[in-house]
């Protein structure tokens, strides 16, 4: 089971453009969608947070030992 890249690394760029225009602190906010985002896939694959985060610390290893 492999998580979407954009779920394992936050990346502010790719989520402050979904921030409402209303929010007080638009970059804690886009931190929470990306949260937000990584426990819908986590429900949508079965997956509790702590397998969540101990998959995505596998896979980013994964990453780094490849593009090594």
């Amino acid at each position: 089971m492999k998580i979407p890249n954009s779920l394992l690394t936050y990346t502010e760029a790719e989520w402050m453009p979904l921030v409402e225009s209303s929010v007080r602190y638009p970059t804690l906010r886009a931190r929470e969608l990306w949260r937000k985002a990584q426990d819908c896939w986590g429900t949508a694959n079965g997956v509790w947070r702590a397998e969540f985060e101990q998959l995505r610390d596998q896979q980013l290893a994964e990453q780094q030992t490849g593009n090594q």
